[in-house]
């Protein structure tokens, strides 16, 4: 479990850093900086864009430094192999520029262990370096399923140069990620850390939450540009889903604002008939929302997955969920079916999965 490997890292200073495409990576992390903390690590952040701002929320006094990930371009049609492949040049350079520069931060703060959530090319011989994934084979799009082990193999390249592989699951059948991390023999450097979501360690409900109204729907935004932007759009217009059943709902839409102290304002505005909407929420505040909803409806991304089963929203049968997953996404669309078949109920309704095209 996670506390039984953050106790066997050796040195004091630790550098964190997840990959920024979406929020993701950063608030799975955050459980990971959490019980750094608590076993007194000293923690310094590696990140930039969106990423930097919600750490800055959530971990004000922490020291960060710049580190520029893979810049990536998602097409705005429902299909992402094209865009990806076409990519493939710049993201090994970008890779090996990030290589470069974590040789270079190592150096200059002394640097003992290296957490690196999905990012390729942040490991180093001087120290020691942990890769942390929930997807060691990559799914394929059905009409490139006889590439599924070429990808395992092109990752596991990348995962194999770390000294340890941290994968946010359980280990057996009662797992989140499915094939994702459990179809094919693990590495012997694996280790299954259990769920992380920052809802197991940020979890202290403030006083003020007692007068926040309760919502029927809450829908979180999240996701790669232009798909966190079209998703937005949809449900501020409430053109995602029609509901008789939802009397009024809040658009949670995963913009932080590093000058805001959320933890001091949520800045829930009405935004539309019975629409609410608010670009951040603290930890505490957005899990006193999420439980208090008698219907969610979010990106299947595996972070949410964890945060939603993490909040026990996953096994509640009286919380209705709505799962989109982003366009072209084969890891959030097979994340969907494999959600819906182990956590729905008998009658088959309670998850729902549609897409936004």
């Amino acid at each position: 479990m996670l506390s039984e490997r953050i106790d066997k890292i050796e040195g004091k200073r630790v550098l964190i850093a997840p990959l920024n495409w979406g929020l993701g990576h950063a608030t799975r992390s955050s459980a990971i900086i959490y019980q750094l903390l608590k076993s007194g690590k000293e923690v310094i952040i590696g990140s930039d864009g969106i990423v930097a701002d919600y750490y800055k929320t959530e971990f004000p006094g922490i020291k960060q430094i710049t580190i520029p990930g893979l810049t990536v371009k998602y097409s705005a049609g429902n299909s992402q192999t094209g865009a990806m492949l076409r990519q493939v040049p710049k993201f090994l350079y970008q890779i090996w520029r990030e290589h470069r520069k974590t040789a270079e931060i190592i150096e200059k703060n002394n640097i003992d262990t290296i957490i690196s959530d999905n990012r390729f090319g942040m490991w180093n011989r001087k120290c020691k370096s942990i890769y942390i994934t929930h997807q060691l084979m990559i799914k394929m799009p059905k009409h490139l399923h006889w590439a599924e082990k070429i990808m395992k193999c092109f990752h596991g390249w990348f995962y194999n140069k770390y000294d340890e592989i941290w994968v946010p699951d359980n280990a057996g059948k009662e797992n989140l990620s499915g094939d994702l991390s459990h179809k094919y023999k693990i590495p012997k450097k694996c280790h299954f850390i259990g769920i992380l979501s920052r809802f197991n360690y940020n979890n202290k409900v403030l006083s003020s939450l007692e007068n926040c109204p309760p919502f029927d729907e809450t829908i979180i935004i999240s996701g790669p540009e232009p798909h966190r932007s079209m998703m937005e759009n949809r449900a501020k217009n409430n053109d995602i889903e029609k509901d008789e059943n939802v009397e009024n709902r809040l658009i949670i839409c995963g913009k932080p604002d590093p000058d805001t102290d959320y933890r001091q304002s949520s800045k829930i505005e009405k935004t539309g008939e019975r629409i609410f909407s608010t670009n951040h929420l603290s930890t505490p505040m957005m899990a006193h929302i999420l439980t208090h909803s008698k219907k969610i409806t979010c990106r299947s991304g595996y972070s949410t997955i964890m945060d939603l089963y993490s909040l026990g929203i996953l096994q509640n049968k009286d919380v209705r969920i709505t799962l989109i997953p982003t366009p072209g996404q084969t890891e959030q669309e097979y994340l969907a079916l494999h959600i819906k078949k182990n956590f729905d109920n008998d009658k088959g309704n309670r998850i729902q999965i549609i897409e936004l095209t």
